[in-house]
């Protein structure tokens, strides 16, 4: 979704973490809110606005919250515990530019807004890298061992491309993948030569609700639902080609934890096992 690089002053783009502190201070005497993205950082952002009973109003181009992510059931699920919660949703809008207090949408309705908290996505920041002679494509390209193209350097964290299931780059955008990634990466430094095979993990709390994924959420195309949301105790596994690529589950951590394992493993039996 398209959004001025720079807006007023009550714009904000928590990028950074300073960036996120600078928004929770300045939100004496906001009357109102509106965010930008309807993805993981847009709602979390919303909820937490919610927790301080501030009206807010998510915008997004899509129709379900996180469908693309998650799959349909899991994100129509997300989207009603936020409207329960007191969110508003303007789906299947874009952002047209952000005034005084307000923001304009694609069709020319206007929104009240004296806060604007803009949660779109990031693109990694490879300056460094390309300037170092390094191989980047949508970030810094890295073999098993988190090495890249200079045999001296490694690479960790969201800006580590580091091949992923079908061999194709791929990065992971949470702290826990970048700790481990990190860790990973000293020890290869050290002559701890082995391949980096953590599966990329992360979590996502919506109010009381935490939703766990475990591997890798792209590429699929079949999400298998197993459980029910509404009843909080649920687990979705997301095939590729018929093959298990990631779990995601709300209140089932045994179930999680054991994905994880068998992900690592290579287990295919042990992740089928858990739809049973």
């Amino acid at each position: 979704m398209p959004v001025p690089r720079r807006g007023p002053a009550h714009g904000a783009y928590p990028r950074t973490m300073a960036k996120g502190v600078e928004v929770l201070s300045r939100l004496d005497g906001v009357e109102r809110a509106a965010v930008v993205g309807a993805g993981f950082i847009g709602l979390e952002v919303a909820a937490s606005l919610r927790h301080r009973e501030l009206p807010v109003t998510v915008i997004a181009p899509e129709e379900v919250p996180l469908a693309s992510i998650l799959g349909e059931e899991l994100g129509r699920f997300v989207a009603k515990l936020h409207a329960e919660h007191g969110v508003e949703f303007r789906l299947g809008r874009g952002l047209e530019r952000i005034t005084g207090q307000a923001v304009v949408l694609d069709d020319g309705s206007e929104l009240a807004a004296d806060l604007v908290v803009v949660g779109i996505g990031v693109v990694p920041r490879t300056g460094l890298a390309e300037a170092a002679g390094l191989r980047v494509d949508r970030g810094v390209i890295v073999d098993e061992r988190l090495r890249t193209s200079d045999p001296h350097i490694w690479a960790a964290g969201d800006i580590a491309a580091f091949p992923g299931p079908g061999g194709e780059p791929v990065r992971v955008e949470h702290w826990v993948h970048a700790q481990r990634q990190g860790q990973h990466a000293a020890r290869s430094m050290l002559g701890l030569d082995e391949p980096f095979t953590d599966p990329p993990f992360f979590w996502s709390q919506h109010y009381d609700v935490p939703i766990n994924v475990t591997g890798l959420l792209a590429g699929w195309d079949t999400a298998e639902v197993s459980g029910d949301p509404e009843r909080r105790d649920v687990l979705v596994a997301y095939r590729a080609n018929g093959v298990i690529r990631a779990i995601a589950s709300i209140y089932r951590d045994r179930e999680n934890l054991a994905a994880e394992r068998a992900l690592r493993s290579g287990d295919r039996d042990a992740l089928e096992s858990l739809l049973r």
